[in-house]
């Protein structure tokens, strides 16, 4: 069974036309979740940057890009994916950004599923099979993306945005291996 993605596509987004510029972060309000996961990856940014954590201005959002567009904060965090479609969804235009690799984050992967050592203990056929469709389902919607993203909507049409959609699942193809 294994990972899906190899890569750790977790960025800082900037506004379009506007470079995120780690020498330039101290002061700058930066959009976080709180998750897990932007925890445990802002620490490489304020270290690559020179900045202690009260250096910069953490604000815990719901949604990011809307309010980063809107200037409300300097810089979002996110991951390549989904911050791309939202930006380019928004507005047209290509979000600037930094990610992981850039900012002295480890390339750890970031798409994961997780189970107990227990539950697979006693649902190990089980969690195989799922993960043997899911690879397959997977290393079909990479070959097809535009399929993919249709059937999306068609089987999920209240979360669906087929523009958003397109962006962010062709963000995220590169990251599979």
């Amino acid at each position: 069974i294994g990972n899906f993605i190899q890569t750790n596509n977790w960025c800082l987004f900037g506004r379009p036309g506007e470079p995120v510029d780690l020498t330039k972060l101290e002061g700058k309000s930066i959009g976080i979740y709180t998750d897990s996961w932007t925890k445990a990856m802002m620490p490489f940014v304020l270290k690559t940057a020179g900045l202690k954590a009260d250096q910069v201005k953490e604000i815990i959002v719901e949604e990011a890009m809307p309010i980063l567009l809107a200037g409300k904060i300097d810089i979002a965090t996110n991951t390549e994916n989904y911050g791309t479609a939202a930006v380019q969804s928004a507005v047209g235009k290509d979000p600037t950004m930094v990610c992981a690799h850039e900012l002295g984050a480890p390339d750890v992967p970031i798409w994961v599923y997780t189970a107990t050592q227990p539950w697979l203990d006693q649902n190990g056929d089980t969690a195989t099979k799922f993960m043997g469709a899911t690879q397959k389902a997977t290393e079909w919607a990479i070959a097809n993306p535009d399929k993919a993203v249709d059937l999306f909507g068609k089987y999920y049409p209240d979360n669906a945005n087929a523009a958003y959609d397109r962006v962010g699942w062709n963000a995220l193809i590169p990251h599979f291996k």
